[in-house]
């Protein structure tokens, strides 16, 4: 606001200078810009700059807005203007109007796409263009170099989102354009040194990360996509380099890049001093002491991989996604190093003795701590979070679980807001459709249609609270790698929440498959969930709990529910428990106002509470009221365990008063 004080009567003439729209082609001419950035150069705020339809590279870097850019973009926004393709309405001019970031030759690393600097807020505003080839390989480590004093090898280069980087503070609008087929691959790690008579081996550099294979929404950034498809994107974390060899009457080998864990006095973990034959006791986690000076590491080795195969949304920011299509993209880890041997005389490995994959987190957008993420009418489809390529070495993994939030995965107290989407056809390990951990989930009017998991086919939440109401989930499968002999068993095909206090309320969970347990529903751990006006049907597991499993602590609230033609196959098993429902591991399941008819399975068909297994004795109970449930008490199975001991018995309440009979006087009738 601009402030004019006038003592006495003056005359004041006011100018306006109106916007000013700015033209530009290919190929230049009178009249015409030639590059979108000369464009942005010459105009001010609030004026509009057309692009013509063509294919526009070539890089900008340096100093930009008072800012060091490290990015070779090919366009940089640090001022509220509009720029917009010749008809961004139209998908033809949109998907020809292209903003290409292999520009220049066959370089390893290409042009960053559009990069919003801090002063590009609401104002700025890009509009119909197709953003494609950015990205490439970022820079490997160099081996150590005792000569540079620097034994360890050398870390490898780490990225944010090639087509579109925008700065903390920013705030644009990005509507009506493609971000497709970007890549961004970590750097790989240098390799240690070996050690000689008086000093041990070097470290493996640590292989480089990516934080977005298209999109980077930096800290406390506000942008908003409007009707954006973001297709075919990868984050590919680089791998770690190998710990240097030890000698005999000398120095030790070294551990491999990317590889980290934590010690105490009792578990000892040491930090091993390239430069001396010194090797210290470590409390806490090791990679804080790798930060020497040489090293300056961001966190566990879990950070250095790929997150966000189409977006990373990064601490707070606040990131809006209206009706955008999210698909294809890939997240996946790098490998780690390999430590080198000991001694020649006692050639043991250092850790890690043989390489592994690190775990990767939203194929299609990774949500950060703090993160305030929305997604309103978006179709997210078709993406992975890590991708099993190596059948033939099955032990390339420390943690089974290396792919987190096939369509979204949200950590941390990040908040993300679900509204009319489709969720379908993603995979990863845990959370095919949708991964949480600690953190804040609303979900509403959505469909998660055929994704697939080790835990949580639709959706995998760990604590934290939850809202999902009014979705349709259906199809969706946690099942093993039939390729991985050490895979693990599937639990939760819909949905797997552990330790969650959700209200999940009026939602058609069907056709879903879990291997083991939990066709349509898995509980578990000490939370109090609600399953209210639920249609739990045509649900399968392989032990237990065909439509709803409820394990290890869980007090859930079934209300209003119909739960009806779920089965339990005991295929692979030789025990099936609850087609319906089942209830076990110091558990306590309140059923009302619900109707549990039609279901199979070997053991309570329709109920099963266990387990009162003699030698670890876990019971549980199930009360019910104001319910109608085949065959009534008298079918319900209830495990006693050892009929001389009655601390192991399992318990069913049932309320004779309200409940209905369970025969065919009060067959529902479906």
């Amino acid at each position: 606001v601009n402030t004019v004080t006038m003592n006495s009567n003056k005359t004041v003439t006011v100018e306006f200078e109106p916007p000013r729209t700015l033209l530009v082609s290919v190929g230049g001419g009178q009249g015409y810009y030639s590059s979108i950035q000369d464009a942005i150069t010459s105009a001010k705020d609030g004026d509009t700059i057309i692009v013509y339809p063509g294919v526009y590279h070539s890089g900008y870097g340096g100093y930009f807005g008072g800012y060091l850019s490290t990015l070779l973009s090919i366009v940089a926004v640090d001022r509220s203007v509009t720029i917009t393709s010749l008809h961004p309405d139209d998908p033809c001019c949109v998907a020809s109007t292209i903003i290409d970031g292999y520009a220049n030759g066959a370089n390893p690393w290409a042009y960053e796409g559009v990069v919003f600097y801090p002063q590009a807020k609401s104002g700025a505003i890009l509009d119909g263009f197709t953003i494609r080839n950015c990205g490439g390989y970022i820079g490997d480590g160099d081996n150590g170099d005792r000569g540079q004093s620097h034994p360890d090898g050398f870390d490898g280069g780490y990225g944010w989102g090639p087509g579109i980087f925008i700065y903390p503070g920013a705030s644009p609008v990005i509507k009506n354009c493609i971000i497709r087929d970007n890549l961004l691959i970590g750097g790989l790690g240098g390799n240690g040194v070996g050690a000689d008579a008086t000093r041990n081996a070097g470290r493996g550099g640590w292989g480089g990360y990516v934080w977005g294979g298209a999109i980077y929404c930096g800290q406390n950034s506000s942008p908003t996509f409007i009707n954006c498809r973001i297709i075919n994107n990868q984050a590919l974390g680089g791998r770690g380099g190998n710990g240097g060899d030890g000698v005999d009457n000398g120095g030790v080998g070294n551990y491999g890049g990317n590889w980290s864990r934590t010690g105490d006095s009792t578990y000892p973990v040491y930090n091993i001093d390239p430069f001396s034959l010194i090797s210290t006791l470590v409390n806490g986690p090791l990679w804080q002491a790798f930060n020497d000076g040489q090293h300056f590491l961001i966190g566990d080795y879990r950070w250095y991989s790929g997150y966000g195969g189409g977006a990373f949304c990064d601490a707070n920011s606040n990131v809006t996604f209206i009706d955008c299509n999210i698909s294809g993209n890939l997240a996946k880890g790098g490998m780690s190093g390999i430590g080198g041997t000991a001694t020649a005389a006692f050639p043991r490995l250092q850790d890690p003795i043989r390489a592994y994959e690190i775990p990767a987190f939203g194929g299609g957008v990774y949500c950060r701590a703090g993160s305030t993420v929305k997604f309103d009418g978006c179709a997210i489809t078709n993406n992975v979070a890590s991708r099993r390529t190596d059948v033939a070495e099955p032990n390339n993994k420390l943690d089974p679980y290396l792919g987190h939030g096939g369509g979204i995965c949200a950590e941390d107290t990040a908040k993300v807001i679900i509204t009319n989407c489709s969720i379908s056809s993603n995979h990863a390990n845990v959370g095919g459709g949708v991964d949480f951990a600690y953190a804040n989930i609303e979900i509403a009017d959505t469909n998660f249609i055929s994704n697939s998991a080790n835990h949580g086919g639709g959706v995998y939440g760990e604590e934290g609270p939850a809202y999902i109401a009014n979705c349709n989930i259906t199809g969706n499968n946690a099942v093993s790698d039939p390729n991985d002999p050490n895979a693990t068993l599937g639990f939760g095909g819909g949905l797997h929440l552990w330790a969650v206090d959700v209200n999940v309320r009026n939602c058609n969970i069907s056709n879903n498959l879990s291997e083991t347990s939990g066709g349509g529903v898995y509980f578990g751990g000490g939370s109090q969930p609600v399953l209210g006006n639920c249609l739990v049907t045509n649900n399968q597991a392989g032990r237990d709990g065909g439509g709803v499993s409820v394990n290890w602590y869980s007090l859930p609230k079934v209300s209003n529910c119909t739960i009806t033609s779920n089965i339990v196959t005991g295929d692979g098993f030789g025990v099936a428990y609850g087609g319906g429902l089942f209830s076990s591991y110091f558990t306590y399941t309140s059923v009302i106002n619900s109707i549990i008819w039609g279901n199979t399975a070997i053991t309570g068909s329709q109920i099963a509470v266990g387990t009162g297994f003699e030698y670890t004795k876990m019971p549980s109970t199930v009360d019910v009221n104001y319910s109608d449930v085949q065959g009534g008490a008298a079918a319900v199975y209830v495990d006693i365990g050892n009929v001389s001991d009655p601390t192991d018995d399992c318990k069913l309440i049932w309320n004779y008063a309200t409940n209905l009979t369970g025969t065919s006087a009060s067959d529902p009738k479906f």
